[in-house]
Order: C-alpha cells, then sequence, then structure tokens
C-alpha cells in the first residue's frame, strides 16, 4: 500500500469515525428525552396507583363522615325550621290562623 491509498483510507476512516460520534451524540440526547418520559410516566403510574387504591378503599369502606358541632346544630336548626313551615302551611290550609 502507497502513501496516497494509506492517506485515503485513514480519510475516509476518519469521516466514518466523525459520522459514528455525531450519531452517537444524538441517540444519547434522543435517549436522554426518553428517560425523561419514562420517569415523568413512572411518578404518574404511581399516583395513579395510589388514588385507585384510595378509591378502591373509598367504595369497600364508603366515605367517613365525621360533623362537627356546628354542623349538627346548622342540622337540628335546618330541621327545626322545615318543620315550623310545614306547621304554619298546615294551620294556614286548615284554617287555624
Amino acid at each position: 500500500m502507497n502513501e496516497e491509498k494509506r492517506d485515503e483510507l485513514l480519510i475516509r476512516i476518519d469521516e466514518r469515525q466523525k459520522a459514528v460520534y455525531e450519531i452517537t451524540l444524538s441517540q444519547e440526547k434522543h435517549l436522554a428525552s426518553l428517560n425523561a418520559k419514562v420517569a415523568e410516566h413512572v411518578v404518574k403510574i404511581a399516583v395513579n396507583r395510589n388514588d385507585i387504591s384510595e378509591l378502591q378503599r373509598v367504595i369497600a369502606e364508603g366515605v367517613p363522615i365525621r360533623f362537627t358541632g356546628k354542623q349538627y346544630a346548622a342540622g337540628a336548626l335546618s330541621i327545626l325550621t322545615i318543620s315550623a313551615t310545614l306547621f304554619i302551611s298546615v294551620g294556614k290550609f286548615a284554617g287555624w290562623w
């Protein structure tokens, strides 16, 4: 092999090596993007699993209802108001007032 052919061969090898390097960089960028998306989806799946298990627990056990004293008082006052309104309406229809 003479020097001219050797130099041409080295130039071609160098160009191929440069092309492979550029492709590798492109693949690494793409892989980093895909890894970020996969990590995001893993987090979303974990959140969804937690939400689903919470929903299953609520369906199985029911919704826990805990009223405060103010809520009980407001409910009792509402019932009294409705009862009084109904009593007055019945009294007016019956001609008591």
